[in-house]
């Protein structure tokens, strides 16, 4: 069955006038209404891929109170005791740098069976009163 309805509508997308048999038509014909799905389509993608690049800038520059744990890889540097290999990665110099450093016996420094372990602060304190003597 066939509607004898007849409207004039204008297509939404090239904006001629056109007569629609349906109160529900949009375009004028099957190429307006291909090209707004793709018109649509990539609006989609643009806003998803602005939505995205702000998410990522807002988490880069995002305020991380001190009490919640840090979003790095690397929060093993955050730990109160430290093995020779993180202090080494902490402080920006070699193993073998910090094993000569270590001979002083005033260098913090405690030994658990074969391990030796730093106290993260202490080290730094030691390394910042070095920094003045010199």
């Amino acid at each position: 069955m066939s509607s004898n309805i007849r409207l004039r509508k204008v297509c939404q997308h090239c904006q001629q006038t056109f007569i629609a048999q349906k109160t529900v038509t949009k375009f004028c014909s099957l190429p307006c209404a291909r090209r707004n799905y793709k018109k649509r389509k990539k609006e989609e993608k643009v806003t998803q891929a602005i939505l995205t690049t702000n998410e990522l800038v807002l988490d880069r520059y995002a305020f991380t109170p001190k009490n919640s744990p840090p979003k790095s890889v690397n929060n093993r540097l955050n730990r109160e005791w430290l093995n020779i290999g993180d202090i080494a990665e902490l402080l920006g110099v070699g193993e073998r740098t910090l094993f000569r450093t270590i001979k002083d016996a005033s260098f913090p420094k405690v030994k658990v069976g074969r391990r030796l372990l730093f106290n993260k602060q202490y080290v730094l304190d030691y390394f910042i009163s070095k920094s003045v003597e010199i």
